[in-house]
């Protein structure tokens, strides 16, 4: 009588999920060594395998696919400051304030250093 050798991952189409592992596994090292991502955020790799059986139930059509869940990538943040114009009331002004130098953003977009308003 001749044995039959049973599907497992090493020895059929299920060996495919290798390369997509490895695929995923890279997308989260680069999140990971990403600077501007949170260093100890969790970080996921799903793998899926779907099968598709016919309807003779002799066989089955195998999809597989893999997903990774990242970390969010960090936001920037900016303090700005409100006042009103002196020369024109019913206009804003906004400033950001940098480390070496105050920036002013007037209502009407235009950017104009501290020094130019005074």
């Amino acid at each position: 009588m001749n044995k039959k050798e049973l599907v497992n991952l090493e020895n059929s189409a299920l060996n495919g999920l290798g390369p997509i592992f490895q695929r995923e596994l890279d997308a989260v090292i680069k999140n990971i060594m990403d600077t501007n991502t949170s260093a100890t955020a969790k970080r996921t790799i799903t793998l899926k395998v779907e099968i598709n059986p016919y309807k003779d139930r002799f066989g089955a059509e195998v999809n597989f696919t893999g997903q990774s869940t990242l970390a969010a990538r960090k936001g920037e943040e900016a303090k700005i400051g409100f006042e009103r114009n002196e020369a024109n009331p019913s206009r804003i002004d906004a400033h950001f304030k940098q480390e070496l130098t105050d920036t002013l953003i007037d209502s009407l977009g235009v950017l104009r250093d501290q020094e130019e308003t005074a």
